[in-house]
């Protein structure tokens, strides 16, 4: 009787252990369509492939012809119980993709590297990242890499704490206006190399909550090149361009409109990194200064602050009033703004 009881108990706990194993992230594709999911790969599927660890390694779908057909890219719900630790290149060379549904099922909290995700998805308009967890993300590099099409992408309350590249991060992202990267956190970046390369229309880039303090010697290199439209740069009481003013080149390379706080014109005779410095009487550099405190901007200068003004009761206001205020922007991101 022991016996039998003993064998019963290990047949469940065999049986337990089998589907639990089962159980794996996974994508599939059909119809134009690449889904996630979350449980037993369906035997005998085909077109089907684990995404459990992928590590840096292309997936099947984005290393083939398949990525020619995808339009849409689903989670469904059951991936929220993933816990993908990387999602390098997912959709790299989508170029047909257009949009996700329920990304908020893109459970992100372990994922450390996200570099090149969404590379050359060349019609993707917009990116709402708002829900991921990127307390432990550390590799961003080239993540929106020739997203040619790309006009808005809303970065929420992201934590990049631990990010230490941001190399190339919106290179050629030509048509993006404005980026809100007001909540970066880049106290542990090493490279800025080619960050913002190329991307043509975009007028002002705020980098007043920027620290600079681990950048490397190229670590500027050609950050700002190729921004034709950029008319102004701001920086705080973090950014420094000691470690890199010496080694880092093309940083403002074809910045034609740039204009530093304290009216230094761009020069072609001034292109390095030796110019990403606060501009002064003493040391002429490209960079505006604006100190920012608590999510709270203080201009230094009139500026054109979104489209609708609010006081902190909500209300809308016409013009905007001695004190705090609350400003709408163009893509619909809000910004908190002291003014005297």
């Amino acid at each position: 009787m022991v016996k039998k009881l003993f064998s019963f108990i290990m047949f469940v706990l065999i049986g337990v252990t089998t589907l639990q194993a089962e159980n794996t992230a996974y994508a599939y594709y059909s119809n134009n369509t690449l889904t996630f999911r979350y449980g037993e790969i369906p035997a005998n599927s085909i077109q089907t492939w684990d995404v459990s660890d992928t590590g840096e390694k292309i997936p099947e779908w984005a290393s083939s012809g398949i990525r020619n057909n995808i339009i849409t890219v689903v989670f469904h719900e059951s991936f929220a119980l993933a816990h993908p630790k990387s999602c390098f290149a997912w959709f790299s060379d989508c170029a047909f993709l257009k949009g996700f549904i329920g990304l908020e099922y893109l459970n992100t909290s372990d994922v450390v590297n996200m570099s090149r995700m969404f590379s050359n998805c060349t019609n993707l308009s917009s990116l709402d990242l708002s829900l991921f967890d990127t307390s432990n993300l550390t590799n961003i590099k080239e993540m929106f890499i020739n997203c040619t099409n790309l006009k808005s992408i809303n970065f929420g309350n992201a934590d990049f704490s631990k990010v230490t590249t941001m190399e190339g991060l919106f290179y050629g992202c030509k048509w993006l206006k404005s980026i809100d990267l007001t909540k970066f956190k880049t106290d542990n970046v090493t490279t800025m190399y080619c960050m913002f390369f190329g991307c043509e229309n975009v007028e002002t880039i705020d980098l007043c909550n920027f620290s600079t303090s681990n950048m490397t010697g190229m670590g500027m290199g050609a950050m700002f090149s190729g921004c034709k439209k950029l008319t102004t740069i701001y920086v705080g009481d973090e950014w420094s361009n000691d470690r890199t003013k010496n080694l880092s080149n093309n940083t403002f390379y074809n910045c034609y409109s740039l204009i530093g706080g304290n009216g230094t014109k761009y020069s072609e005779t001034h292109q390095s990194a030796l110019y990403a410095r606060i501009d002064t009487n003493e040391t002429p550099g490209y960079m505006t200064y604006r100190k920012s405190v608590s999510g709270i901007t203080i201009p230094t200068q009139k500026e054109n602050y979104g489209i609708r003004h609010y006081n902190l009761s909500g209300q809308i206001i016409k013009n905007r009033s001695t004190g705090v205020n609350i400003i709408r922007m163009n893509d619909g991101s809000t910004k908190k703004i002291i003014v005297k």
